[in-house]
This record gives C-alpha cells, sequence and structure tokens, in this order.
C-alpha cells in the first residue's frame, strides 16, 4: 500500500480574522514537527467568510492524514474478517477504500 506522500507530523489548525474586512476569515492548516526544536510548517489555507462551512471545510483538511490512517486501518480489519470468516461482501468496501487511498497518495 502506497505511503502518504504529504507533510509528515501533526496537522492543525488556527484562525484569524482579516483586518480591515468584516466577517473575512483565513483558516490556516499547519504541521507540528516535534523534537529538540518544535517547527510550525503551513499546509493550506482557506479563506472564509464567517460561517460554520468554512470552519467545517478546514477541519476536514486539517483531519486528512488522521482519515487516511484510519481507513487503511478498517480495511486492514476487512481483510482479516475476509480471510477469517470468508465474508465476501466485503471485497466491494475494500475495493472503494483501497482506491480512495490510491487517489490520495498518488
Amino acid at each position: 500500500m502506497k505511503t502518504f506522500k504529504g507533510t509528515k507530523g501533526e496537522w492543525g489548525l488556527t484562525y484569524k480574522s482579516i483586518d480591515g474586512i468584516p466577517h473575512a476569515h483565513t483558516y490556516t492548516v499547519n504541521c507540528f514537527h516535534t523534537g529538540t526544536v518544535q517547527i510550525k510548517k503551513g499546509v493550506a489555507k482557506i479563506f472564509a467568510g464567517h460561517t460554520k462551512e468554512g470552519e467545517a471545510n478546514a477541519k476536514l483538511i486539517a483531519s486528512a492524514p488522521e482519515l487516511l490512517n484510519a481507513l487503511k486501518n478498517v480495511l486492514e480489519g476487512f481483510k482479516l474478517a475476509i480471510n477469517d470468516n470468508g465474508l465476501k461482501g466485503f471485497n466491494n468496501f475494500i475495493q472503494e477504500g483501497n482506491e480512495a487511498i490510491e487517489k490520495a497518495t498518488e
């Protein structure tokens, strides 16, 4: 299975108002590398008005590495269930998950 080629580390989210523009905000997805020195690296910037939709989009992007890992773990569980119990009904789910992982890691 391919590995994630994006920015390694723990992703987090910061919020900032844009000075002088009412109801204009940015959400920045940052990656925090830990070690002897903490390094913050920008991953994405989402410009949004003061809306729940903009915040939700930013949170989804910030959680992408965790979602990818969770999907990989679920697929491994499905594969074990098929091997142990012959549950062929999971094959479509596995294929769909593999395609999503391929898209995210190509």
